[in-house]
């Protein structure tokens, strides 16, 4: 097992203070849940929002490490390095995730209009690939996080859809 637990929080390249705003004005409380765990280090990509700003004090207190940026060509690395990921709901970030078999928590923005990003958020948790909260629950919902309960994600097969077609039209396989 890794000693170096690695958080990874992404917004994508969306704009979501609220979510930033959480990890700030409660940073006391979720720093000490991460350094619990066995976190060290906090990697932060915030888009084009709010930038959180973490006490550096109490980073030190707990034992953490924190790198924040906004924008990166790829997140990938990122991904695999981290031990959890905190996600907003989008199905490009969610997909990634769940393909790399990482632990996930999706944080519903409640502030969109039409937000078909609750409806993946709330399916896949329901499939129990992952924890889905809002900004005020995150807290909550990283405390009753158990890992071992999450069901790994099966990758699509779009072999399956090339089948389908190809018998619909009547093509036959090679």
């Amino acid at each position: 097992m890794k000693e170096q637990k690695g958080l990874f929080i992404t917004v994508g390249s969306t704009q979501f203070d609220k979510l930033m705003q959480v990890l700030c004005n409660e940073q006391s409380q979720f720093l000490d849940l991460l350094s619990k765990r066995g976190f060290r280090s906090i990697t932060v990509q915030y888009g084009k929002g709010l930038q959180p700003k973490f006490d550096d004090q109490i980073l030190q207190n707990h034992h953490l490490t924190c790198e924040l940026y906004d924008y990166r060509d790829s997140i990938i690395e990122d991904i695999q390095n981290s031990d959890l990921i905190i996600s907003h709901a989008g199905a490009g970030t969610c997909l990634e995730v769940l393909n790399n078999q990482k632990p996930l928590i999706v944080v519903v923005n409640d502030t969109l209009m039409h937000n078909h990003q609750a409806e993946l958020a709330n399916q896949l948790t329901r499939d129990g690939h992952c924890l889905s909260c809002t900004p005020e629950t995150l807290i909550e919902t990283m405390e009753k996080l158990d890992e071992s309960l999450l069901k790994p994600f099966e990758p699509g097969r779009p072999e399956l859809f090339v089948q389908c077609l190809n018998k619909y039209f009547g093509i036959a396989s090679q």
